[in-house]
């Protein structure tokens, strides 16, 4: 029952964003943005997991060149698809000689040392949807859920998505974790 409420979700949320234009999508970044800037500790002497946004996720680009502006480290997913795991590359930089695309057109730095998951202060998640009480469901690779179930117990673990990817509940399986708190352009939801 779980996985084909899940297959169901997670259709009902593509359509809805499916109706959003690219300037509505601009505007909720530049919102989510905002909202994380008064979130996220000052980014000096601190490590963060951001994302390359993929089509369809909120594009957190401005806020991930304000970390490493203002002097943090910063790590994107690198998944081996093969082995299923997703670790933690560090990014030095945002443009194009930085990034390179890897399989299945996710961007990752192009170089660089993967940064230890203890080492992670705060994570950003994106997903297809959030609850109010945390709960994410992701595309199905469970490659998240891996990542963040690996985390320290205080990485701070927050969601990042758009107000029509918000939904009453999520199913959960035993192997899916929850994030402490959900950014959307209207607001910050902490987890309850």
């Amino acid at each position: 029952m779980t996985r084909s409420s899940k297959v169901d979700l997670r259709s009902r949320v593509r359509t809805r964003l499916g109706g959003l234009n690219d300037a509505q999508r601009a505007v909720a970044a530049t919102a989510v943005c905002a909202l994380l800037k008064r979130l996220l500790p000052e980014p000096a002497g601190e490590v963060m997991l951001g994302y390359l946004p993929l089509p369809g996720e909120v594009d957190i680009m401005a806020c991930l060149q304000r970390w490493l502006d203002g002097g943090g480290r910063l790590g994107v997913p690198v998944v081996d698809w093969s082995a299923g795991t997703m670790e933690a590359g560090r990014l030095t930089g945002l443009g194009e000689a930085c990034l390179r695309t890897g399989p299945h057109g996710v961007r990752e730095p192009a170089a660089g040392d993967a940064i230890p998951l203890a080492a992670l202060g705060v994570v950003l998640v994106p997903g297809l949807a959030f609850d109010d009480a945390g709960r994410r469901l992701g595309r199905g690779g469970g490659f998240y859920d891996r990542l963040l179930a690996e985390l320290p117990a205080e990485t701070r673990r927050i969601g990042v998505c758009f107000d029509e990817q918000r939904v009453d509940v999520i199913p959960v399986e035993q192997h899916d974790q929850c994030v402490d708190v959900v950014v959307t352009p209207a607001e910050i939801v902490e987890a309850r």
